[in-house]
């Protein structure tokens, strides 16, 4: 299967997601899996506020206080990233 799904608790904020759930730290994972498995980046589809959650990811994923990836992980797992309903300022 390539489709991976990564439900989330809306009435947390992302730090308090990652510190209950490992959200991102799961995320991280799967997309390290996923390209592992398939030899392909991701492509991210995300509604509402999982386009919140995801661009927290990616800041997240390479930060040293974060996934301490170091640069160039995204460019290396991901391959688009689309936002549908974002919260974007009306832009």
């Amino acid at each position: 299967n390539k489709v991976y799904s990564m439900p989330y608790d809306w009435r947390l904020s992302p730090a308090m997601l990652e510190e209950r759930d490992g959200y991102f730290t799961r995320l991280k994972s799967t997309m390290e899996l996923s390209l592992k498995i398939h030899k392909v980046k991701a492509a991210i589809l995300a509604h509402s506020f999982g386009d919140t959650l995801f661009r927290y990811f990616l800041s997240w994923v390479e930060s040293p206080q974060g996934g301490n990836t170091g640069h160039g992980w995204v460019e290396k797992h991901v391959a688009n990233f689309v936002n549908i309903c974002g919260p974007n300022l009306g832009i």
